[in-house]
């Protein structure tokens, strides 16, 4: 999809002449990729996600925070039998167009923790459920729990389509596609780049706050964000919005502790898209 400029007075048009300038308009191509992982507690009405400017969304659950936002929600299957119980209720239910399986099962002590047997055991229930689904979503996409799950997958010919990919990690974008560029070569699948933001390792061991500042985060988004957009691989990526709890995360939130957008928020909100608004989510 791309936009077209419309006519302005002369005022609109020095308006226009500044977003052109900044690569805002003028047929540039709008972004179909670019989404938010936002949970409904941190945004209970979607009021956040909406001045995001994405084209897709999900929230680790089988249902939209806002009920009328269905359009651009993609659901999860994130390892709650509930989940799986709504998802295959055969009354309420007609074939979902796109399915995200199992959120970090290679967590250990984590709840939703699995075993990959236990996956496997439980994908022929979870196959009919969508035209297009995911892989399990590895914490570690590229460790040895999701290795041995696609390698069982494809052993057993269990269907999945593209593969998620979580990376938390520094400001450095050749360490972030590398991982991508690992990922793609061990599955041979289009990626979707569900969980990813600028973190503090060493701040989330020790505490503190995180070292890397916001102009970092906005450098990295940068660098990162074209990147994605012109990887064939990459079907889909998600800024994942955090919790201001987190200080490790500080730098990479989106949202203050107000629901104000911090400086990375703007500069993700901005980054590809237009004047004309109603194409996004929540618009």
């Amino acid at each position: 999809m791309s936009f077209s400029c419309k006519r302005f007075s002369m005022l609109k048009l020095f308006f226009f002449l500044f977003l052109v300038s900044q690569g805002l308009c003028a047929g540039e191509e709008l972004s179909i990729k670019k989404g938010i992982a936002i949970s409904p507690s941190q945004d209970p009405d979607g009021s956040r996600m909406a001045r995001l400017n994405v084209f897709w969304h999900y929230n680790w659950a089988p249902l939209p925070t806002d009920p009328e936002d269905l359009e651009c929600f993609v659901p999860m299957y994130s390892g709650n039998s509930w989940q799986l119980k709504y998802l295959a209720f055969p009354a309420k239910r007609k074939k979902l167009d796109i399915l995200l399986t199992h959120n970090e099962p290679d967590r250990k002590g984590h709840r939703m923790w699995r075993t990959v047997d236990q996956v496997v055991a439980e994908w022929p229930k979870i196959d009919s459920l969508a035209k297009r689904l995911s892989s399990p979503a590895g914490m570690n996409s590229i460790g040895g729990w999701m290795r041995k799950f696609i390698s069982e997958a494809d052993r057993k010919n269990l269907r999945y389509d593209f593969v998620p990919v979580h990376w938390f990690g520094p400001p450095d974008a050749k360490l972030f596609f590398d991982y991508l560029e690992t990922a793609y070569q061990l599955y041979k699948k289009p990626l979707w780049v569900t969980e990813f933001a600028v973190i503090d390792r060493y701040a989330g061991m020790y505490g503190g706050e995180s070292r890397f500042s916001h102009e970092q985060v906005i450098g990295f988004m940068r660098e990162v964000l074209p990147g994605l957009e012109s990887k064939d691989y990459v079907e889909r990526y998600a800024w994942a919005s955090v919790s201001p709890k987190k200080a490790w995360l500080s730098s990479s939130l989106l949202f203050d502790a107000d629901g104000v957008l911090t400086p990375a928020g703007e500069y993700y909100a901005s980054f590809k898209h237009g004047l004309d608004r109603t194409d996004y989510c929540g618009q």
